[in-house]
């Protein structure tokens, strides 16, 4: 359990790699604004998806859907662009594109991220109360409820 940080370092880092290679990808088929219309809207779905987890995809599972995902994604990236960049729509081209490459992608990566987490809460259950213990007062009784050791 001691690499848990390590964990959450490289799979943060593949994630914001994956989705810079891709935003790089597409800017010279569609441009910049194009691009980043959809972009942030299918990224916050896709991982407000994995996070809920409608089905439950174990740690094996997700790191095979990870790693299925992460070598077809340069070709489907530019070959789903090239088809949706021939019908000519500025806004749904990217937006089909962001759907079926970076959606599946980003849950994936995402999935594999929350149930580290969970494997990791499970063994330090004691912090979470507590944290949970002082941001329900921090919440409720503002920032003069929480008290303060020291100067």
């Amino acid at each position: 359990m001691a690499l848990w940080p390590a964990t959450f370092a490289i799979l943060t880092f593949s994630f914001s790699l994956v989705v810079f290679a891709y935003e790089r990808a597409l800017v010279p088929l569609y441009g910049s604004a194009p691009t980043n219309y959809l972009l942030g809207a299918v990224l916050l779905s896709a991982m407000l998806t994995a996070a809920i987890q409608p089905f439950n995809l174990s740690r094996r599972r997700s790191l095979l859907c990870s790693a299925i995902a992460l070598p077809i994604a340069p070709k489907a990236t530019y070959w789903v662009g090239v088809m949706t960049s021939r019908r000519k729509q500025l806004v749904l081209g990217p937006a089909i594109t962001h759907v079926l490459v970076l959606g599946p992608l980003t849950f994936a990566l995402t999935a594999l991220l929350v149930e580290t987490g969970r494997s990791v809460s499970a063994s330090t259950s004691r912090v979470s109360r507590e944290l949970h213990f002082i941001l329900t007062r921090l919440v409720r009784d503002g920032p003069r409820g929480v008290r303060c050791s020291g100067g």
